[in-house]
């Protein structure tokens, strides 16, 4: 995994994360995936011309298999308006911030083919290689020694699951009703499309559910039939319980992301400990530290 100083030492690990607070990364993901409510942020629109030193993002969780053969995704680090962005973040303005700092950032591809699961990685990417120094330092209290420490933050210390080499996009067959579907991984796309249709459907659908609305989202074809995202989400809520458990049983063997948390050393005690990822300010703008 490309980072921009060397690993930590392999000291003892304290296994529970510590709740530090902001909007946590399991939060803004579950935003990322379903709803994007009224924001207080308006993205802007205006294409944004190339500027800066760009380098090519590697280790990203889909290890660029899901994309076009020649695909390079190259991003700049960040400058003063995209911090600031960043640093506003919260429940509902997630979304349009990260996509607004992408599509400024980031070259190569057009943001919207962006896979959710890379998104994230991204925005690491982008947050440790604007800062390189180690001097920018990130407060935190170690849930061993309980003293107040600090970090600096590294993209070794994110813990990121990959794409697995053995991954097959082959139809699945469904064993009770035998229906064959074909999955595939959302996009920066697919979040807005779902977006549309809460928004859309929010008073002809009496409850959506979220997490089968994505389900849904991830279909493509059933019995080699497309269909439109209603029409999916239809076919999710009428299948036989056993089809369900057996599609997201592939879906969770093949997830791919960053998990919730950083793997950062306490000065004090030397334990290695796990703190929970928040998007907060002082994430993105850190302290100073001569």
């Amino acid at each position: 995994m490309e980072d921009v100083n060397d690993a930590t030492s392999n000291e003892e690990v304290v296994e529970q994360p510590q709740n530090t607070g902001g909007m946590e990364l399991s939060n803004i993901v579950q935003e990322m995936e379903t709803s994007n409510k009224q924001t207080e942020q308006t993205t802007i629109q205006q294409p944004v011309i190339p500027d800066g030193n760009y380098h090519e993002i590697k280790g990203l969780p889909s290890k660029y298999k899901l994309y076009p053969d020649d695909t390079i995704i190259k991003a700049r680090p960040m400058k003063v308006i995209e911090v600031k962005k960043l640093s506003s973040i919260n429940e509902y303005n997630a979304d349009d911030i990260i996509n607004d700092v992408l599509r400024r950032t980031v070259i190569g591809i057009d943001i919207n083919d962006i896979l959710l699961a890379d998104k994230l990685f991204i925005i690491f990417w982008l947050r440790a290689n604007t800062y390189r120094d180690s001097s920018y330092v990130v407060d935190f209290t170690c849930p061993k020694c309980e003293c107040k420490s600090n970090y600096h933050y590294e993209l070794d210390n994110l813990e990121v699951n990959y794409l697995k080499d053995d991954y097959d996009a082959s139809d699945v067959t469904l064993k009770l009703s035998g229906d064959s579907v074909a999955l595939r991984f959302l996009t920066i796309s697919d979040e807005k499309a779902i977006d549309r249709f809460k928004e859309t459907n929010e008073n002809t659908i009496k409850e959506i559910d979220d997490e089968l609305l994505g389900l849904a989202s991830m279909i493509t074809h059933v019995n080699g039939q497309e269909g439109n995202l209603l029409d999916k989400y239809k076919y999710v809520l009428e299948l036989q319980p056993g089809d369900y458990v057996q599609i997201s049983s592939i879906i969770e063997k093949n997830a791919m992301g960053i998990e919730p948390w950083l793997r950062v050393k306490c000065e004090e005690c030397g334990g290695t400990a796990q703190i929970g990822i928040s998007f907060r300010t002082e994430f993105f703008i850190p302290t100073y530290k001569a």
